[in-house]
């Protein structure tokens, strides 16, 4: 890895709007996706932003038949009948929309 991994933690308070006082605050933590489960949650997420049953966000491979499968979800092989090999292979179609849904 040539640079770690961003991460950043905020706390954002909700003010009350007739005192300004702080009535409650969101803690947020962003970070740069690097495991695979990452990659395959952001397939799941883009699905709702971007896609549409016409749009496939993610392609996914089987390891143990080979199968390649254009899902926007992780899929169930259909050769296999589980989803225990499947793991992505491509967030290709809409890589160029994803800049941001790399923070997770």
């Amino acid at each position: 890895m040539v640079r770690p991994p961003f991460e950043k933690a905020v706390s954002i308070p909700r003010l009350s709007p007739l005192t300004g006082k702080p009535i409650y605050e969101y803690k947020i933590r962003a970070r740069e996706a690097q495991f695979e489960r990452d990659f395959e949650e952001m397939a799941e997420l883009e699905q709702y932003h971007y896609a549409s049953e016409k749009i496939v966000v993610a392609v996914w491979r089987c390891d143990k038949c080979g199968s390649f499968i254009s899902s926007n979800a992780k899929p169930v092989c259909d050769k296999c009948g589980t989803d225990e090999h499947v793991r992505s292979a491509a967030l290709s179609p809409i890589i160029s929309l994803m800049c941001s849904g790399t923070f997770l």
